[in-house]
């Protein structure tokens, strides 16, 4: 059974703006979304690896009214693989706004495999997800790991040298179509081998299509005509097969947090809705 199913804010759409934040907050709440996840980067709840308390307290404020459920999703760009203080200092601070916000998850975004040619690139990020496990265990919060170009057992791999169990990963679906479909992976096989440990699922579509072949092409709208890369599209708008991907996981242990990941609310606002109710009927027997 799943622990229920949220929707992510996005970082570009909000870009700091509070009253977009409100607005959002209140439409996902009507739709009938159990969690939200908020991005820390596009709150404005941060300067300089420093907390912004009158933004906090309005933050905490909209959510008490929402009764909307939390999950917090870090900076994109922190690496642990590259060893930088500051990553590991805004990591921290990161996690210290979740649990002001009551947040149940905090996501970090695996450290990219091009650095495994770096002989201390991994070593580096499982060290420093085992000192802030410890800071996690401290205020209640799990680190989700997000695979972004890795397989999902290259992810299990690095959580299980962790060994914690505030320290868990993160099967992030679209992401993981496309690292299959570019390496020449099972996409069905990596999806199996994770969902009985992970604590959170993104979904989204996609076709499959690495940007690495398309070098050329970096503007959004013609990304979305090629096909190409992590377009975030609403559930059926791509080739990823949905329907057996739901069976695995009510077949599986799976019992987290499901996030519906659409970035483009210009393009898809219409589809939210109808995702919601795929999903509540595939995963939930249609109750809600």
């Amino acid at each position: 059974m799943i622990k229920g199913i949220g929707v992510n804010i996005d970082t570009h759409r909000i870009s700091g703006s509070f009253d977009s934040f409100l607005k959002e907050l209140s439409f996902f709440k009507t739709l009938g979304f159990d969690y939200v996840e908020i991005p820390v980067a596009g709150l404005g709840v941060m300067y300089g690896g420093i907390l912004v308390e009158p933004m906090i307290r309005a933050i905490q404020n909209a959510i008490a009214d929402s009764g909307m459920k939390i999950t917090v999703h870090g900076s994109d760009y922190v690496n642990f693989r590259r060893a930088r203080r500051e990553d590991l200092e805004i990591f921290t601070t990161t996690l210290e706004f979740a649990a002001r916000v009551n947040a149940e998850t905090t996501v970090y975004h695996c450290g990219p495999i091009e650095l495994d040619s770096v002989k201390t690139a991994k070593t580096a990020e499982i060290e420093t997800l085992k000192s802030l496990s410890l800071k996690a265990e401290e205020l209640g919060i799990s680190i989700a790991v997000e695979n972004t170009n890795h397989l999902v057992s290259e992810v299990i791999q690095i959580v299980e040298k962790v060994n914690s169990p505030f320290v868990r990963p993160l099967i992030d679906v679209g992401h993981l179509f496309i690292s299959c479909n570019y390496r020449g992976e099972s996409f069905e096989k990596e999806l199996r081998v994770g969902l009985d440990s992970c604590i959170e699922l993104h979904l989204s579509d996609n076709f499959g299509k690495s940007k690495q072949g398309f070098d050329e092409i970096v503007e959004k709208n013609s990304m979305y005509v090629f096909g190409i890369g992590d377009l975030h599209l609403p559930l059926g708008y791509g080739v990823i097969p949905y329907e057996r991907i739901f069976k695995y996981i009510k077949d599986s242990k799976f019992s987290g947090i499901v996030i519906l990941e659409i970035n483009d609310m210009n393009r898809f606002r219409n589809d939210y809705a109808a995702c919601l109710r795929t999903i509540r009927d595939r995963l939930e027997g249609g109750s809600g």
